[in-house]
Order: structure tokens, then C-alpha cells, then sequence
């Protein structure tokens, strides 16, 4: 059965890359869920552990003299846009892809541009002082579309996507760095290692682990994930277990599997639905499910708990409130954690 899964993730994954890469396709139609999908599961791993070390290198040269090196800045995915965001430097930004239109802070008159296909000659016309990218805009056809402007001068710098909080930090850190204000990325990751912390002692307290199924795409294709992705480690943080701990990454579900495993709470972010957690309920077989039985099926804030930067935070004592409301409070969840 393992097997069939994983030939029907490559079918869906190949039939998406292609949909995707059209041209013709409105960018609008894409979840923000569904592109982090695609970026942690197409991801080539040695290659982008050699670009992270490229990265790294790269903010340890410019660190000392950087702070008014870059000012004109373009960042091609809303993981980095956030994380630029935060640490108080959103001013820079003359441009940003789609997905990062509703972060807060940006200046209104960034451009945006096409995530998946970026347009080295229209980033060329924003005399940009470094673009700020990522796996997704690697993947195209095996190409990279932001070489040329390399060649020319302009300094652009590989943020490989990370599956781990640790590695949300280093990218932070990485980042922070690159604009000479690392101080600025210790109180971020300070802040997060504290919270981290906290949560997880309460976690590690907790004798009753509810087994935990969470829903990234709805059908005819359900998508889950097994270990080694962030929200997995979550899971594991706030005391809980994951049902699908024995599969690695994002994989499609069998519905008649998931069903046996009969999950104590259901967690989504799913965001093309309008109603996620009631079209749970409604689907045939869940009734039976002791978390449908039970009420406990939730949303999760999909931005929060997609896209690798500080923010995923917020993801975490989301799902911390929803497993576990009698340990952890519903700080930052009222209005994202429903049933």
C-alpha cells in the first residue's frame, strides 16, 4: 500500500509542476499551502545544502559593512519577506513575490511579482542591490531563471526552504547577517528558543498523547505528512503524536487508511475550501473518526503554518491550544482555532 502512495504522490505532484508552470494560469488560484508543498517535496537537498553554505558565507563577508549595502531589495518568496519583515527592514523592499502582497509592512509601491516564474529583465528595471530567493524559483525545468542577473552583477542570494524550527532560525540568522543587523536575528531567535521551550516542557509533561492526523489538501487528493517536516516536530513538541509518524514528508493519504487510524483531533490549513473543518464532518466514513465524533477538528492559520519564518510560531500554540486546551491557553488562537 506504501508503494501505490507513493506513485500516486509522484502522479499528482508531476501533473501539479506542470499546472503550475503554465504561464496561462492565474497565480491568484494557487493556496500558499500548496507551493510550500510542492517547494519541500521537489526540493533537491545536496543542492540546496550547498546554496544554504553559499548563503551563510555570503552574510559572514558582507555582515560587517552591510548595514546600508542593501537598500534596494527583492525577496521571491513570503517565507523571506517575512522574515525581512521582521527584522524591521520590510523599507527595503522595492519588490516581492504574490504571496507576499499581505505582509504587513511593506512600502506601497513594491511591485509584485510572478513567484513561480520570476521576469529576470522586469527585476532587472528595479535596479535591485540583492534578490532574496528560494527553492521554488530553482525548479522550473531545472533552470535558473535568476543566473543572468547573477552574471551581471547583482548579488542574489539561495535561502533553501528549511523542514525543521532550527533550521527556520539559521535562515533568520542568515538573513540578519546578510543585512549586518545579527542582533536583531538573536532577539528574534531568542524569543522563539524561549517559547519553544516553554511549550515543550508542558509537552514533555503531558501522559495522554492524542494521536494527531493534520489535513494539508483536501480530496480528490488528500495530502498529509509523516517526519521530518516542521509541523511534525509540532506535533511532537506540544505532546502529541502525528498518525502518519511512520511515513517521511508530505505524502497523499489513503482515506480508508487514515479512517483506521481513527485520529483523537484532525488539524487543517487547508485555504481553497471555504469551510475546511465543516467539509471534514460532512465526508463520507469520518462519523466514525473519534475526533469527528468528538468535535475536535480544527483549523489552523494556513500562512502561519506554511511558510517557514517566525510566524510559524503563531502555528505553534495554535495547534498547541487546539490538542491540548486544558494545558495550553488560547493566546493568539481565537481567531484561527475553530470547530
Amino acid at each position: 500500500m506504501r508503494a501505490q502512495w507513493r506513485v500516486d504522490r509522484e502522479r499528482v505532484l508531476r501533473r501539479r509542476v506542470r499546472r503550475l508552470a503554465g504561464k496561462e494560469r492565474k497565480f491568484c488560484s494557487l493556496s500558499a499551502v500548496r507551493c510550500a508543498l510542492l517547494l519541500l517535496l521537489l526540493a533537491a537537498c545536496g543542492k540546496d545544502a550547498v546554496r544554504r553554505e553559499a548563503a551563510e558565507d555570503t552574510a559572514r563577508r558582507t555582515a560587517d559593512g552591510a548595514r546600508g549595502k542593501y537598500e534596494r531589495v527583492i525577496s521571491t518568496a513570503p517565507s523571506n519577506t517575512e522574515i525581512i519583515a521582521a527584522l524591521g527592514l520590510a523599507d527595503r523592499l522595492v519588490a516581492v513575490d504574490r504571496y507576499s502582497a499581505d505582509i504587513a509592512g511593506l512600502p506601497s509601491g513594491a511591485a509584485l511579482i510572478d513567484f513561480l516564474n520570476p521576469d529576470a529583465e522586469i527585476l532587472l528595471t528595479l535596479k535591485p542591490d540583492v534578490i532574496i530567493t528560494n527553492s521554488i524559483n530553482h525548479q522550473r525545468n531545472g533552470s535558473e531563471p535568476l543566473e543572468a542577473l547573477s552574471k551581471l552583477g547583482i548579488e542574489v542570494v539561495f535561502i533553501p526552504v528549511s523542514n525543521s524550527l532550527e533550521g527556520i532560525m539559521n535562515d533568520v540568522m542568515t538573513i540578519a547577517g546578510l543585512f549586518g543587523v545579527p542582533e536583531r536575528g538573536e532577539e528574534i531567535t531568542g524569543t522563539m528558543r524561549n517559547e519553544i521551550a516553554v511549550i515543550k516542557k508542558t509537552g514533555m509533561n503531558i501522559s495522554e498523547k492524542r494521536a494527531v492526523y493534520f489535513e494539508i489538501e483536501p480530496p480528490p487528493h488528500i495530502v498529509s505528512f509523516g517526519s521530518g517536516v516542521f509541523l511534525d516536530e509540532m506535533l511532537t513538541i506540544i505532546g502529541a503524536e502525528n498518525i502518519f509518524a511512520d511515513q517521511r514528508g508530505f505524502f497523499v493519504v489513503n482515506a480508508e487508511e487514515l479512517i483506521a487510524r481513527n485520529p483523537d483531533v484532525i488539524l487543517t490549513n487547508v485555504s481553497e475550501l471555504s469551510n475546511p473543518v465543516t467539509e471534514l464532518y460532512a465526508r463520507g466514513g469520518f462519523a466514525n473518526i473519534s475526533a469527528c465524533k468528538n468535535k475536535r477538528v480544527y483549523f489552523i492559520g494556513t500562512n502561519e503554518s506554511a511558510r517557514p519564518s517566525p510566524n510559524v510560531m503563531n502555528a505553534l500554540k495554535q495547534i498547541a491550544h487546539a490538542v491540548y486546551p486544558e494545558y495550553y491557553s488560547a493566546e493568539r488562537s481565537t481567531d484561527t482555532v475553530h470547530e
